[in-house]
């Protein structure tokens, strides 16, 4: 099953990409727990399964309206929810996280880095098995290494 929601600026949605360093390091931790959560989920029969493109253009950000990219606006209904990155029981309002662009996710142990992409990580070339621990590396050499 495809499920789609449309994630937009109105609404408070940002893209990673777009960020400030400041903002972009701030929420750092907030997407390594989204991560963990998405990697935790049982996708049927014990699999678990792996993003394999988490760079900062494939993960989107629903910022509290005085912390949205403009800083000010990105309003629209309930922007402080919990989702993704949640889970905070005070009153703080909370960033959600969305990873979006599934083209080359699947199952940890079936996926491969597809024969087209460029190497980003040392050890991971062209066919290689993708790994949850492959999409933390990513994460963080995207953290590390702004995108070109």
């Amino acid at each position: 099953m495809l499920v789609m929601e449309l994630l937009a600026p109105e609404d408070g949605w940002v893209m990673f990409y777009g960020l400030s360093p400041d903002l972009k390091q701030q929420l750092h931790g907030a997407v390594v727990d989204a991560l963990g959560k998405v990697h935790a989920i049982d996708v049927g029969g014990g699999a678990r399964g792996v993003h394999a493109d988490l760079r900062q253009a494939n993960v989107m950000a629903r910022l509290p309206c005085k912390d949205a990219a403009g800083g000010g606006g990105g309003g629209g209904k309930d922007v402080a929810g919990g989702g993704g990155a949640g889970g905070s029981s005070d009153s703080k309002p909370q960033v959600r996280v969305m990873f979006v662009d599934f083209d080359w996710s699947g199952l940890q142990g079936h996926t491969r880095v597809p024969a087209f992409s460029r190497m980003r990580l040392q050890g991971y070339g062209c066919g290689c098995e993708v790994t949850q621990e492959y999409d933390r590396a990513l994460w963080e050499h995207e953290r590390v290494h702004e995108p070109m």
